[in-house]
């Protein structure tokens, strides 16, 4: 017995020990000539290893302790992967075959064209088009292998975004099925496309329509807004698969990961001074527009910043690492100013245009989480929506895909600007109205009819309030409310009672008293502005107009 397990023992090592190299050496996949029908996976036939760094070379990566691939891995997004594929014809014809993956961010193949000639190419949705190993698709690379030939092949895996499990699908194709596959694929995304189409549609369309607002009101918040949805125009173009390049423009999607980072920044700093202009923030609420006016500064300082400093020094992948850390506390303070704006304005227009924003952050506060947390994130419905199971978790997350909540931020944002003109409309024509209907004292003095208006003392002392201090460009509700000895949200039911607005009411008598001055006396634009509050003369004028709908004119005409 004793020898008997002794001599099992024996055998079980010296197997052990013949199959030890065997797993670093790979036996090459054999193909015969045109009898081969193609393998839809090859993770039987490869080999792979991690290089923890993401910093070695291929003579370096040939050195690692590479082990089968059992067909997923656990990746980590500072890490490369290498994977190790030795084929061999083993016909005396020569073979045409296509070395297929999936749509990785970047893949680097390297073979030996001959004995110590090692040939390097280039694939991935990163990849410029000039680089890429298959003109036609940059995700498959042409092989030729003359009868009884053997080739080995490293393929180098890198700059992934989101980590958890990777189930990368290599495959060894014919040129007619790897052509079956792309027109199956291509109808596949027929409908991905046309969302494609109608999004980018429905972008260029807001820009036109935000610029004839401008042209119309001359309110820079639409000016904001146009060069918002021109920025998102320009961050998701960068997305679609080109080929071939866009002229003058080139292969946009190569410089993905340049563009990331500053088109983002720039994106931030043209929303938020949207929504400030747009809310009049300024007026209605002075410290979260400083916040605000900050934040755009920040941003506008770091797109600027990214390029020069970042993106020279250290290259993108700084880049995107401080842009990640950057955004998740944007959207933090974005959620928290939504809570701000509703409960402090209460106005309709408020909760148009911040409903839009909500439905805007949800995918993109998921998208931020699922960068963070490992676990499988993939695009369904044809990508317009996502989906991510943390890793050992059975719940699978799903949302909207971040361009769907930027068309329904848009529907809000058009639906708000409906209701804004129609509001503007009607508060010209109550203005117009309020200058020819005041009541008129019934005993003249002097028979000269004098136009006193009726108010309840509250409003009186307000009205009072604000001339008194209508040279105050700060001055505002807040300060009102204080002045008047009450509390903001009493103020706004003494004055709601009477259908007044405090912020409307001071910018009304503001430019009253602009108007007033500028026929009757000689003083300049510019004069007439600090005499009323107006930072500028060119604040003035935008105003005026939008009331008045004209520009404003002095008693000679001058403007």
């Amino acid at each position: 017995m004793k020898g008997t397990f002794f001599f099992r023992n024996f055998i079980h090592a010296i197997l052990f020990f013949l199959a030890f190299p065997v797993a670093g050496q790979p036996i090459a996949l054999s193909i015969s000539g045109n009898e081969f029908h193609g393998v839809e996976s090859l993770h039987q036939s490869m080999y792979w290893a991690t290089d923890p760094a993401g910093e070695m070379n291929l003579q370096e990566a040939q050195t690692l302790p590479f082990l089968p691939f059992s067909g997923s891995f656990e990746l980590k997004k500072k890490s490369a992967y290498w994977f190790r594929l030795p084929i061999k014809n083993t016909s005396s014809d020569s073979v045409h075959l296509l070395l297929c993956f999936d749509k990785f961010p970047r893949l680097d193949l390297f073979f030996e064209k001959k004995p110590g000639e090692w040939e390097h190419r280039k694939g991935g949705m990163w990849t410029n088009f000039s680089e890429r190993s298959f003109p036609l698709s940059r995700f498959c690379h042409p092989i030729l292998l003359s009868g009884g030939q053997e080739r080995t092949y490293f393929l180098q895996l890198s700059d992934y975004f989101h980590p958890g499990l990777v189930k990368p699908n290599f495959r060894l194709l014919t040129q007619a099925q790897e052509k079956e596959q792309r027109l199956e694929a291509a109808m596949k995304e027929v409908g991905y496309k046309v969302f494609q189409g109608v999004f980018f549609g429905v972008l260029a369309l807001l820009v036109f329509v935000s610029l004839v607002h401008f042209h119309l009101h001359r309110n820079q918040a639409y000016l904001f807004y146009a060069a918002y949805a021109m920025t998102m125009f320009v961050f998701y173009l960068r997305s679609l698969d080109l080929e071939p390049p866009l002229p003058l423009l080139g292969d946009f999607k190569s410089y993905h990961a340049n563009l990331e980072a500053p088109l983002g920044y720039m994106s931030y700093a043209f929303y938020l001074q949207f929504i400030r202009l747009f809310l009049d923030l300024h007026l209605r609420l002075p410290t979260l527009d400083r916040i605000f006016l900050g934040g755009a500064a920040t941003f506008t300082a770091l797109a600027v910043i990214d390029p020069l400093v970042f993106q020279f020094l250290e290259g993108w992948q700084l880049s995107l690492n401080v842009h990640h850390y950057v955004k998740l506390p944007f959207f933090l303070l974005s959620l928290w100013a939504i809570f701000v704006i509703v409960s402090q304005l209460r106005s309709r227009l408020a909760i148009f245009i911040l409903t839009g924003v909500s439905l805007l952050l949800l995918p993109t506060i998921f998208t931020v989480v699922a960068d963070r947390v490992p676990g499988v994130y993939e695009g369904i419905w044809s990508n317009t929506a996502r989906s991510f199971t943390p890793t050992g978790s059975k719940w699978t997350w799903y949302m909207y895909d971040v361009k769907v909540g930027l068309l329904l931020e848009m529907a809000c944002f058009l639906l708000g600007l409906t209701w804004k003109t129609r509001q503007e409309n009607e508060r010209i024509k109550g203005l117009a109205a309020a200058q020819t209907s005041l009541p008129y004292n019934p005993a003249p003095e002097n028979g000269v009819k004098t136009a006193v208006p009726i108010e309840n003392p509250i409003l009186l002392k307000v009205r009072q309030t604000v001339t008194e201090n209508l040279a105050d460009e700060d001055f505002n509700v807040e300060k009102l409310a204080k002045k008047m000895a009450m509390s903001r949200s009493k103020l706004f039911r003494n004055l709601q009672s009477e259908g007044v607005n405090a912020s409307e009411l001071i910018e009304s008598m503001r430019l009253q008293q602009a108007k007033t001055l500028l026929e009757s006396s000689t003083l300049t634009l510019s004069q007439v502005a600090d005499e009323v509050g107006y930072k500028s003369a060119a604040q003035l004028s935008r105003s005026y107009k939008r009331v008045f709908g004209m520009p404003p004119r002095g008693r000679n005409g001058h403007v």
